[in-house]
Parts: structure tokens; sequence; C-alpha cells
């Protein structure tokens, strides 16, 4: 068996990093499970289903600090998060 065969994961994209996996689950949130089925299965060529050319494909640009999904904020992270972005949502919404 292919090595890459074994870091298939249940959509048939190759997981080879933990990055691999941020930037899959980010194409998976923002494009939708469909669409990912629909771009593994239509890959041109010779292209493999490597993240990068599933996120080319989806006409991505992937942020390059991805959070991590599971990662829980301490307080002191949530009020500095809300510091700094709770102004400009406040801002944008009084406009509409």
């Amino acid at each position: 068996m292919n090595t890459n065969e074994t870091n298939l994961n249940e959509y048939g994209v190759l997981i080879l990093s933990e990055r691999d996996k941020k930037e899959f689950d980010y194409i998976l949130e923002v494009r939708g499970v469909e669409w990912v089925n629909y771009a593994v299965k239509n890959l041109i060529g010779n292209r493999k289903p490597y993240v990068s050319n599933i996120s080319k494909i989806a006409k991505l640009e992937i942020p390059e600090n991805l959070p991590d999904k599971e990662k829980i904020l301490s307080a002191e992270e949530v009020e500095r998060f809300l510091a700094k972005n709770l102004p400009q949502f406040r801002r944008k919404k009084k406009l509409d």
C-alpha cells in the first residue's frame, strides 16, 4: 500500500500534516461536504488529492494563521479578543 493512501481522510483528501488538517477543515467549513466530494472526484489529469490542489479548485486563499478548532481560550484571551473586535462589530452594525 502506498504511504499516501494511508493518509487519506474520509473524503479522499491526503492529510500529511497538522497544517493540512487545519486547511482541510477550513475548506470544508467554507465550501461544504458536497463541494469537497465533487472537487475530489473531478481532479484533472494526474493531480493528487492534496489539500493545496483542493484549495486551488475552490479558489480559496487559506489564511496563514488558522486557529486550532479544539483550542479553549482563557478568560484573558477572550477579553482581549472582545476588546479588539467588539467595537468594530458595533460600528458595522450601526451602519446597517
